[in-house]
């Protein structure tokens, strides 16, 4: 059985992954406040793998609208 990362897990390592590479703490922030929306629109926190394109576009329209 395969297991599957889940959407939080994704962003918290792309977060430690920027961190490490030196990108300013203020970008750092901006990524975070975004993920942290992410909990409002993905409720289930799905499977990073099972996001399909639709609802990426989605959620990136909602955060321009927020």
């Amino acid at each position: 059985m395969v297991r599957q990362l889940a959407l939080s897990l994704a962003c918290e390592g792309l977060l430690r992954y920027k961190t490490a590479s030196g990108m300013s703490p203020h970008t750092i922030e901006d990524y975070r406040s975004s993920f942290k929306k992410r909990l409002v629109f993905f409720k289930d926190d799905p499977p990073i793998g099972s996001i399909t394109r639709d609802q990426l576009v989605g959620f990136l329209a909602w955060l321009r609208d927020d």
